[in-house]
């Protein structure tokens, strides 16, 4: 699930927007029943858990870093490596040695990119608040991946200013 958020100069393009999108398509009306429009305050207990800011970027960091790092265990263990200049195998290893090591390597790369996304997030909301305290609107709502740009377009077609997803 993604937060999407649309940021209007006013309260009345942003009710419109919301009427735009309950009109668009019977699919988004669960979406648009998620919804909420803030005028003053975006409080905490509006977004998301933090939590969901970090899962997509942490499996896809886990998923890296232990990719890369089984590929280049294994091909030291089977001696490819040697013909680069490498050692001819990892000498008194044990095939369980590289997989531990692998999954320690993807639970470090899971936990930085996760604090990494976070934070890139927590800096997007607060550049929300700041155009609360500007005296802008804001709308929000939480929809699937597929249906994101769908939903974005609707909001910019209908008068935000900016418009995207956390």
């Amino acid at each position: 699930m993604n937060l999407i958020y649309g940021v209007f100069l006013d309260r009345q393009p942003a009710e419109q927007a919301l009427d735009n999108l309950h009109k668009a398509s019977p699919d988004l009306q669960a979406e648009v029943v998620s919804a909420a429009i803030h005028d003053r305050d975006l409080r905490n207990e509006d977004l998301p858990r933090s939590g969901n800011f970090a899962t997509r970027p942490a499996l896809i960091g886990a998923l890296l870093v232990g990719g890369f790092v089984g590929l280049f265990l294994a091909l030291l263990m089977t001696g490819t490596l040697s013909g680069v200049g490498g050692p001819s195998t990892i000498i008194g290893s044990k095939p369980i040695d590289a997989v531990l090591l692998t999954l320690a390597a993807a639970a470090f790369g899971g936990i930085l990119a996760g604090i990494a996304g976070t934070a890139g997030n927590r800096t997007k909301v607060q550049g929300l608040h700041r155009k609360l305290s500007q005296g802008k609107t804001l709308v929000t709502l939480e929809s699937s991946n597929d249906r994101a740009k769908t939903i974005i377009r609707t909001l910019t077609r209908s008068g935000a200013i900016e418009a995207g997803t956390i």
